[in-house]
Parts: C-alpha cells; sequence; structure tokens
C-alpha cells in the first residue's frame, strides 16, 4: 500500500509529570493523573485510511519540519506531535537535535495508542529509534490464560530505543478506573513475563513507562485477577503460571499473615 506523506505537525502543551508504571505493581493511587497531554484533545489524529488492525498506514513524516519544530521549542518544556502510522522509525539527526532539550516526541499510531519519549533521555542517537504495529508473533498459547477475561488488548514491538519509552494506551470508557497489566515475550522459553500494573484514569487512558525492547502485550482487567490456592501450589508455582514474581505476589498481598504457608480455598491477587 502506498505511503502518505505527512509534513505537518502539532505543537500541545507540556507533558504533565506523570507517574510511570511498568516497573512493579502499583496501587491504583499510583496510577495516570487524569489529563494525559499525549492521548489528549490536542492529540487527536484526523481522518485517514485506516488499516485492516484498525492502525492507521505508515506516513512518510517530514523529519526535517519535525527538526525545525524541535529547534523552536526553545528553553520551555513542549510536545512535538508525529502522526506516523503503525511503523516508523526515529532518524539518527532527529534524536541528536532533541538530545538533552526539554521537548517530547510524542508517536501517533492511531487507535488510541501512542509513543513518547524526552529529549532529556535521549544520550545514544548512533542507533535509529524504531518500532512497529505489525501482527506480534506471540503465540495464541502463550496468552490464551492472560486474555481471558480482558476488556481490551494492544499487542506492539519496540526496538532499537537505547533510552526510556513510554507507551500511552486509550482502553476506552468500558477499562476506566479499572486497571492495565502490561507483559513481554520471552522467545527463549515462548511465554509471556508480567512487567507490571497501572491504574486507567477515568478518561480511559494509562501509560507504562519500558526500558527494553521487545514485543508486548497490553490489556485491561475486567475485574482485579485473582487465583484460588489449590492443592500443592504456592507462591513460586503460583508466579510461573501467570508470568510474574513471588516478590510481586507479596506485594499484592499484604493480608497474607505468612506468605509461605497458603492453604487451599485462599484468593490470592495477581497483581
Amino acid at each position: 500500500m502506498k505511503k502518505k506523506t505527512l509534513a505537518a505537525f502539532t505543537l500541545a502543551a507540556a507533558v504533565a509529570a506523570v507517574p510511570l508504571c511498568g516497573e512493579a505493581p502499583l496501587s491504583a493511587a499510583a496510577g495516570i493523573l487524569e489529563n494525559d497531554s499525549i492521548l489528549g484533545a490536542g492529540a487527536i489524529v484526523p481522518t485517514m485510511a485506516v488499516a485492516v488492525n484498525g492502525y492507521h498506514d505508515p506516513f512518510e513524516v517530514d523529519w526535517e519540519a519535525i527538526k525545525q519544530a524541535i529547534a523552536a521549542t526553545g528553553e520551555e518544556a513542549r510536545n512535538v506531535d508525529v502522526l506516523t502510522g503503525r511503523t516508523s522509525s526515529i532518524p539518527r539527526d532527529v534524536l541528536a537535535s532533541m538530545a538533552g532539550k526539554n521537548v517530547t516526541l510524542a508517536l501517533q499510531t492511531g487507535n488510541g495508542l501512542a509513543f513518547s519519549f524526552s529529549g532529556r533521555d535521549v544520550n545514544n542517537v548512533d542507533a535509529q529509534a524504531n518500532f512497529d504495529l505489525l501482527p506480534s508473533g506471540i503465540p495464541e498459547a502463550a496468552k490464551q490464560h492472560i486474555l481471558s477475561g480482558t476488556l481490551g488488548s494492544y499487542e506492539f514491538h519496540v526496538g532499537g530505543f537505547p533510552f526510556h519509552l513510554n507507551v500511552h494506551l486509550n482502553f476506552g470508557e468500558e477499562g476506566a478506573g479499572k486497571t492495565a497489566a502490561l507483559y513481554r515475550y520471552d522467545e527463549v522459553t515462548n511465554t509471556l513475563r508480567f512487567e507490571g500494573t497501572c491504574h486507567i484514569n477515568s478518561a480511559g487512558q494509562v501509560m507504562f513507562e519500558m526500558k527494553q525492547t521487545g514485543i508486548y502485550l497490553a490489556v485491561s482487567l475486567e475485574q482485579p485477577a485473582t487465583h484460588t490456592v489449590m492443592g500443592g501450589d504456592t507462591l513460586s508455582r503460583i508466579a510461573a503460571r501467570y508470568g510474574t514474581s513471588v516478590k510481586a505476589l507479596k506485594a499484592a498481598n499484604p493480608q497474607l499473615k505468612n506468605p509461605d504457608l497458603i492453604r487451599p480455598g485462599q484468593s490470592i491477587r495477581l497483581y
């Protein structure tokens, strides 16, 4: 399919200081602020051709115009929004132009998903940063038990980002006030490894910080995920089954007087 050329960009308000989720399970009180300027009204993508998987076809971005926008930001913290579509690579000279600056590049893919990163985190401009939303290759068997009982999900691949990257997800009204969980696919073990949870705000939006390249699955949970203890269960076995860790299970279940002694019939929160 022919790529569309995009030279236009918008300069949005500065990003608010949003709590980042993803490194460990967090309580609902530690979730994202009520307004995420990356997915907010100022970043709405206009009507465009949409691919069958719901993401916009790739745009041929005018990166020279983007560099000019970055140069014009000055000292003030600003966002530069780029409509990329479902796959894009950020050229090295663009990374170099924003390195160390108080500017955030917001990459809009369509379908309620965007990526962002700050120039203050760009300390390596030798690699070309890239992402794609093409079929991720996560086997159905690896994600079947995770997708059960979820309200929505996103799959995406992030590669070549030598710095912190944020992913912004919009789960809509159905997800508002609920919990989102992030997983990373481990190709060696053919399993999804639990990365963390975050509270979805009242607008249905949530943000995770990612520090590793890889294939990711993000889901919104219909209700707090639990496991009913059965004979022979231990926290380590439960953690292995659901792709989390014993430390995370202990943090999610402060009611357990002795986490090393669990009994059949007990309900264990997974996140």
